[in-house]
């Protein structure tokens, strides 16, 4: 029996034919009923249209228009920010909605998330300074709902839309825009990539660029004067301070993990936690020292609990229909292709799925193995053949062996 639908629990108000067809209907089905939550969905996109480029009132070069900004640092990026075409000008925010696809259209969920790992035998690596993201892949919703689906068309058109009008304004090669719709050749099926924000959060690294960490022992200031010398030697005191193993440990407590998790407690947006809380996160890959893992702003299909960082994968399993807020922006990545990005930074789970989820893995390093060379050249086998030592028989062999025979003894072949 399929389960119910969360955001329509049984009441008393709904009929005995009603909840009989539950029994046989999917759960897409069920979304497209009359006040399903397709309904609410179109509902909720009339009533905020500005919010939602799903609505076809919201265009590039109209309501948001894109800005360059340079890279604020020597080893930064630069980008194209999106902002509101009024006398505010502040930042284009839009919700997007649609199912979630499945890793084999790209999305990637767990410890490593976008990280591209390289090639087999590759030894690419996670430190705390490497940011990483979920993706997620977003595909049209299933069932018969012409709203539901022309607000779809509506997403996929402005996407592309603002990405002709990028390409064109900045002067770009329109094959080297990395865009944020993906379609197969046929050009009938199409997907809308989402960046999570950063899963990893670096207390190693204050807001100034400094490092967060004492570089001395935590210790006790403590004040040298004439005066207090004497105080100092009656009292058995030793002025040099700690010693060198309460050093090493004042230090070492300073760079142990600061997730301020505790299991039972509310959680929050501003709750951290071990890196050791993803199940995949394990093998070489890692080299995390002072990272945690920050709680995202992705929320159950009850409107109200914060899914934790290890129950993504599960909640967000494919064919969950989902909302996302966000922003767009384009990176221009040096040595690469510039990349149109939605980064979303809160998720919504407005139904749920009956399908299996895709559960990541822990993925081992291989060693790349170190080129051989053969500096020798193959021979040709009729080279190699021709005057070959062959075994005489043994009425050919004399009984009188000189020296140089009698050293080849055993070798089995004679000498001419």
């Amino acid at each position: 029996m399929a389960p119910t639908v969360p955001s329509r629990p049984t009441s008393p108000e709904r009929d005995a034919a009603e909840l009989a067809a539950d029994v046989t209907t999917n759960q897409y089905e069920r979304r497209a009923r009359k006040g399903g939550i397709y309904d609410q969905l179109v509902e909720q996109i009339a009533a905020a249209a500005p919010q939602f480029i799903a609505s076809g009132s919201v265009m590039h070069g109209v309501q948001y228009l894109s800005h360059y900004v340079p890279a604020q640092t020597n080893n930064g990026w630069n980008k194209l920010s999106f902002k509101l075409n009024d006398s505010k000008g502040e930042e284009f925010r839009t919700c997007i909605f649609g199912e979630m696809g499945g890793t084999r259209i790209g999305t990637a969920i767990g410890a490593k998330g976008n990280f591209y790992s390289g090639k087999d035998g590759d030894t690419r690596v996670i430190e705390d300074n490497t940011t990483v993201r979920n993706i997620y892949m977003l595909t049209g919703p299933e069932g018969h709902h012409e709203l539901v689906r022309a607000a779809w068309d509506n997403q996929i058109h402005e996407l592309n839309n603002a990405f002709g009008d990028i390409v064109i304004e900045f002067n770009l090669a329109e094959n080297a825009l990395k865009g944020i719709v993906s379609g197969d050749p046929r050009g009938d099926i199409f997907a809308i990539r989402a960046a999570g924000v950063p899963i990893y959060k670096n207390l190693g690294r204050a807001t100034n660029g400094r490092s967060a960490l004492p570089s001395t022992p935590a210790t006790k200031r403590t004040v040298i004067s004439t005066s207090s010398i004497a105080s100092m030697r009656d009292a058995g005191s030793a002025v040099t301070g700690s010693s060198p193993a309460q050093g090493e440990s004042a230090v070492a407590s300073t760079t142990a993990s600061r997730a301020n998790y505790i299991e039972g407690t509310k959680v929050t947006e501003q709750t951290t936690y071990d890196v050791s809380c993803l199940p995949d996160h394990a093998g070489p890959m890692f080299k995390h020292q002072h990272c945690v893992v920050v709680q995202p702003r992705i929320i159950d299909v009850d409107g109200k609990t914060l899914v934790k960082p290890w129950q993504i994968p599960e909640k967000l399993r494919p064919g969950t229909l989902v909302l996302m807020e966000g922003t767009f922006s384009v990176w221009f990545i040096p040595g690469g292709n510039p990349v149109f990005q939605y980064t979303a930074s809160a998720i919504k789970i407005l139904d749920e799925s009956d399908e299996e989820p895709q559960l990541p893995t822990i993925q081992e390093m291989t060693p790349k193995k170190p080129p051989t060379y053969n500096n020798t050249p193959k021979r040709l086998s009729a080279f190699e053949d021709f005057g070959s030592p062959v075994k005489k028989p043994k009425s050919q062999q004399t009984d009188k062996k000189d020296d140089s025979a009698t050293k080849s003894k055993g070798k089995g072949k004679a000498r001419n």
